[in-house]
């Protein structure tokens, strides 16, 4: 029995194993985002003809890039729900930063608490039926779907845009929503944490089988 549980042991360190590279992948586009942001930032501060000015213009910067990284969480976990709702799925939880929907047997209930770990998450009740296999492809690419179709809007309102505020804010708005049209569509885990591209990968795999 030793043998055989040491056999199990190492096919599952092999097929966490074969995600590392793509992990690694997803580390450096987020670091390329961090980078951009940055610089995003204090191209908007060296506008400024005055320190106080700066000081306006580097809290204007970080709050449009801040504000267009919640909206994009806020559009990948709506993106699950609206596919998952027209699937068939209920939903249980839903987190968006410390704002927490979770749905019981009385209704649903607001929670705000802070979890380090759970910035964006939705977890949704799947129906068990012929068409399982087909739902959960559709409900894993929700996510990824929206966060596509967003960043093309933005990047529509960036070029056709005048006024520079609004460009820096649909800008960093494409940036995101394409990072995690990337970084989702990428198979990979980090310790718990997995990516929707993970999940579609073993549903597609399921279906193939």
């Amino acid at each position: 029995m030793k043998d055989v549980y040491e056999m199990k042991g190492r096919k599952r360190l092999n097929k966490e194993q074969q995600f590392k590279p793509l992990s690694t992948t997803i580390v450096l586009i987020f670091l390329f985002y961090i980078l951009h942001s940055i610089i995003t930032i204090i191209e908007m501060i060296a506008l400024a003809n005055s320190g106080v000015e700066g000081i306006v213009y580097f809290c204007i910067g970080l709050g449009l890039v801040t504000f267009s990284f919640i909206l994009t969480v806020a559009l990948h976990e709506i993106g699950h729900l609206v596919i998952g709702g027209l699937v068939g799925y209920k939903l249980k939880e839903m987190t968006l930063g410390p704002i927490k929907f979770t749905r019981g047997d009385d209704g649903f209930r607001l929670q705000f608490q802070v979890n380090e770990n759970k910035f964006g998450a939705i977890q949704m009740e799947s129906v068990n039926d012929k068409y399982m296999q087909v739902k959960d492809v559709f409900y894993s690419l929700g996510g990824i779907i929206l966060n596509f179709v967003s960043a093309i809007i933005a990047l529509a309102l960036f070029l056709q845009g005048d006024n520079y505020f609004a460009n820096i804010f649909f800008q960093s708005l494409f940036m995101i929503n394409l990072l995690f049209f990337l970084v989702n569509s990428i198979p990979a885990r980090y310790g718990e944490r997995y990516t929707d591209g993970f999940w579609l990968y073993h549903a597609v795999k399921r279906m193939t089988q």
